[in-house]
């Protein structure tokens, strides 16, 4: 009776110890307690930041974004603020508005409420981003930090002799603002035309928008070129140095002037000016290039025109300006140019004397001539002009004012 009772406990141990084994690990959950109080702040590591004063979050949101992090564990000792969440609230208002790169990248920050322990408290940080990790990583990384107002015009021409289709730059300088870049670009463009090929349209916005001066700012141009792609432009820009480089060096003459007169026939020649085209044509028209009037695959206007005569003087070397203002109530362009030394403003007014496409001439406006057609107080005297090289003004003008056949 004893042995049987022996085996039958045995066996029972047996069956006790297989079901034991036969448990699956997942059915184990293993409690690990964490005494509050004794969990080490968390200092600079993947994700994990100690903040002590308020100043300090600005930096660490910034080293999140520059890494484009989605979340962030942040530590507060109990010397950072009385009120933590307060602070916490003022901090994240202040980076997504008035702070460079948050307002610039950052769409909102989301915190969970601080956890607090007896010597410090642990707040979580969700970031979500209005742009993407390419374009926050150009701004951030490759964008250049410009001093001064020359560093910004050479950027934003550079940027347009690439073709490039937006350019980021961060300032502190209280005078760069949207109009001043849109007046560089425009600038850029009349006095580079054998380098661009097409005047872009800007697009500018600035990081904080709202920003008081001494601030540092983001600012994003984007320059459209229309539909024509950057290979298109390139090739264009190509095609107009090869003509010009051709027209310009057949020009011949003892003075500047002379081959200035002789630009200004073989540019008659090759392009066909619009007195309708002139009213209506839009900013991006082959029209207003001087691509699109030296091919003289169309009709041209006053802008192409200076354009044109500004890219044959630049394959010279002869120094050359273009302008605009209003003649007979209407918009014109026109150039300056120096001439064996002299300013001469009047090259080109160009009067059509045939009332063709052909036979454009410089024309200088008579001294004393209550209205000489341009708004310009600094058009030169005839007087100031070699006396061999003065045009009379045409015979047909009696009424003192630019006929209506003045082109470009």
């Amino acid at each position: 009776m004893i042995s049987l009772r022996k085996k039958l406990c045995f066996a029972l141990a047996v069956l006790l110890l297989i079901g034991a084994c036969s448990c699956s690990v997942l059915d184990a959950v293993v409690i690990k307690v964490e005494p509050r109080g004794e969990r080490p702040p968390a200092a600079d590591e993947k994700n994990e930041y100690s903040a002590r004063e308020p100043g300090e979050l600005q930096t660490i949101f910034e080293n999140i974004v520059r890494s484009y992090g989605y979340a962030a564990t942040i530590t507060f000792p109990t010397e950072f603020s009385d009120s933590v969440e307060a602070a916490i609230a003022t901090a994240v208002y202040d980076f997504t508005h008035s702070n460079a790169l948050g307002s610039f990248a950052v769409e909102r920050i989301k915190h969970n409420p601080a956890e607090f322990y007896p010597e410090y408290s642990v707040a979580v940080f969700e970031f979500e981003y209005k742009r993407t990790e390419e374009v926050v990583n150009t701004a951030t990384r490759s964008a250049n930090r410009l001093i001064s107002t020359r560093a910004v015009n050479n950027n934003i021409t550079s940027t347009m002799k690439r073709y490039g289709d937006r350019l980021f730059f961060t300032t502190e300088l209280s005078e760069i603002n949207t109009a001043l870049l849109l007046e560089a670009a425009e600038q850029s463009y009349y006095d580079a035309p054998l380098d661009i090929a097409v005047r872009p349209i800007l697009h500018v916005m600035c990081y904080p928008a709202d920003a008081p001066f001494y601030k540092e700012r983001i600012f994003e141009i984007t320059f459209d070129y229309g539909t024509a792609t950057q290979q298109q432009l390139a090739l264009r820009t190509e095609y107009l140095r090869q003509n010009a480089a051709r027209i310009a060096n057949a020009a011949g003459g003892a003075s500047d002037v002379s081959v200035l007169r002789d630009l200004l026939d073989s540019l008659s020649k090759v392009a066909s000016y619009s007195e309708a085209l002139e009213a209506v044509y839009p900013p991006q028209s082959f029209a207003a290039t001087a691509y699109g009037t030296v091919s003289g695959d169309q009709d041209s206007v006053s802008e192409g025109y200076a354009m044109a005569f500004k890219a044959l003087c630049d394959v010279l070397n002869i120094s050359c300006a273009v302008r605009s203002g209003e003649v007979n109530g209407q918009l014109r362009f026109w150039n300056v140019v120096i001439a064996d030394g002299q300013e001469l403003e009047a090259f080109p007014y160009l009067y059509d004397l045939t009332d063709g496409a052909e036979g454009f001439l410089p024309v200088v406006p008579q001294v004393g001539e209550p209205d000489s057609g341009t708004d310009n107080p600094d058009a030169p005297d005839t007087d100031e002009l070699p006396p061999e090289e003065t045009t009379p003004a045409p015979p047909d003008v009696t009424d003192q004012t630019l006929p209506d056949a003045v082109k470009p």
